[in-house]
């Protein structure tokens, strides 16, 4: 019997330093729906938290096949290269080691295809020169950045009804895009 307590003694001094699994953390992160391929778009994990310690690492997949990132730093950003979607994954993983991963979808599209750009009501976020639609939760585009979507601006420039596109812009399915640095500035068709 004294030799089962001692065996119990000694088993259980090992568990008295070691720290609790506890409760998982929470991923919470800010990042847009859609952008355009080429520009670059932030991944903020900062709001994620540990209700029981501290968060010690933020792992970011982008899910294009690029790196994963593994780092202190509840920020960063990540430009894709081809028009897509895109499962991404922003993890984070407590000081007991506890992880948590939260799934996204990106899209990504080439600029001046306006197809697939929907926005959410919890993230309102769409390129430069779009605006979100609260009633279709699709990007409308705003040329002129006045905060009317084209469709209703009378003022805005297009290529359907207008003589050309602002010097700074192409004409891309009868409206005027801002260009990707391949794209060239051309007059539009008469």
């Amino acid at each position: 019997m004294r030799a089962l307590v001692g065996i119990l003694l000694v088993l259980g001094a090992g568990c008295i330093d070691q720290p609790e699994i506890g409760d998982l953390p929470e991923v919470r992160y800010s990042a847009p729906v859609n952008a355009y391929a080429g520009q670059t778009v932030v991944f903020d994990a900062g709001p994620s938290y540990d209700p029981e310690g501290r968060i010690d690492w933020y792992q970011f997949d982008f899910g294009d096949g690029t790196a994963a990132v593994r780092t202190r730093n509840p920020v960063t950003d990540h430009a894709y290269a081809v028009a897509g979607k895109y499962t991404t994954k922003v993890g984070v993983i407590d000081d007991v080691g506890n992880k948590f991963t939260e799934l996204r979808e990106i899209t990504i599209v080439d600029r001046g295809s306006v197809d697939f750009l929907q926005c959410h009501p919890n993230r309102p976020y769409c390129p430069p020169f779009f605006l979100c639609n609260p009633e279709n939760h699709h990007c409308d585009a705003d040329v002129d950045g006045d905060g009317i979507p084209s469709a209703e601006d009378p003022d805005e420039p297009s290529c359907a009804n207008d003589a050309g596109c602002p010097a700074t812009t192409v004409c891309r399915d009868a409206i005027c895009v801002v260009p990707m640095d391949d794209d060239s500035i051309e007059d539009p068709a008469p």
